[in-house]
């Protein structure tokens, strides 16, 4: 159904943006590419000791719709994919 149809668009999107800042190569993987849903894919609760900053990798709201992604301090770099406009 439509639910699995988004959700679906929403991890390949999630996906595109891992590979295209060079996930591979950030500090911290934020359960990145994990069977965990991409909902969870942050550090949360840890604080970077350099400025003191929460890094909560994916914010989803109650209809587990992302709608933030915060990636402070890990290393991404490379182009935020066209894709991420439709989350």
């Amino acid at each position: 159904g439509y639910y699995l149809e988004w959700k679906m668009v929403q991890r390949y999107i999630m996906a595109v943006l891992y590979f295209s800042t060079n996930g591979p190569g950030w500090i911290h993987s934020m359960n990145f590419m994990t069977s965990i849903g991409e909902c969870k894919w942050r550090r949360a609760g840890a604080r970077e000791k350099r400025k003191n900053v929460l890094a909560n990798g994916v914010s989803c709201n109650k209809s587990w719709k992302i709608v933030d992604i915060d990636l402070p301090f890990n290393n991404a770099v490379g182009t935020i994919p066209p894709e991420i406009s439709f989350l």
